[in-house]
């Protein structure tokens, strides 16, 4: 098979084939809100974020235990909450979501930190109590990033300003379009139909070199 026709089909195959790592990309809404992202790498695992106000009983599934979160341990929602910080609370073209993190949903107005809740567990210490991993995103300048530990009673609601939940989940890879796999299909069969061509002439070759 000749080199350039070889190169040309990789290059396709590569460029239609899933990545092993998606990109990660930011959900705004119609003002620039910050609502979430995709592609979220914690410990090596890509998740999805979704940022939500109200209450942990109504978004967590009841709120009643460890298994209503994606993140079952303090040192799980710490890498998922400091994962936050580095890779999706980041100054981007057209969005300071660093420097004014008040433009991330639920913490808009805030004029110190934009306070991202994950949880992980539920205790009862006189009372049901939400444990979590904050990510502090501080308004710059002068307030530093950074993750510490909270707990918070169960029923209690972040729709005020500066305090929101991070709801995470598995990340869903986006499904190629039909364009991308036409273009990997027609690699493939252009692939199979140089091998046959190959194949032909170096049969043709054997007959012509064989003595009858």
């Amino acid at each position: 098979m000749n080199r350039p026709l070889h190169a040309l089909l990789a290059g396709l195959l590569l460029a239609t084939a899933p990545l092993a790592h998606a990109a990660l990309s930011r959900q705004f809404d119609g003002n620039g809100l910050l609502l979430g992202a995709k592609g979220v790498s914690v410990d090596s695992t890509l998740y999805d974020v979704a940022f939500v106000d109200g209450r942990c009983i109504d978004i967590f599934n009841g709120c009643a235990n460890s298994a209503a979160f994606t993140f079952t341990n303090s040192g799980a929602a710490q890498s998922a909450a400091q994962a936050l910080l580095d890779q999706v609370f980041l100054d981007v073209p057209g969005h300071m979501l660093d420097t004014l993190a008040g433009l991330t949903f639920g913490c808009v107005g805030t004029f110190s930190y934009c306070t991202v809740l994950t949880p992980y567990n539920v205790v009862n210490s006189g009372g049901l109590f939400v444990l979590t991993q904050v990510a502090f995103n501080g308004i710059a300048p002068g307030n530093n990033d950074f993750v510490s530990s909270m707990f918070l009673e169960q029923v209690s609601n972040t729709t005020f300003n500066g305090r929101v939940w991070a709801v995470w989940s598995p990340h869903v890879a986006a499904v190629p379009e039909p364009a991308s796999l036409l273009l990997a299909s027609l690699a493939l069969a252009a692939l199979a139909g140089q091998r046959r061509r190959t194949g032909w002439r170096w049969q043709e070759r054997r007959d012509d070199i064989e003595p009858n």
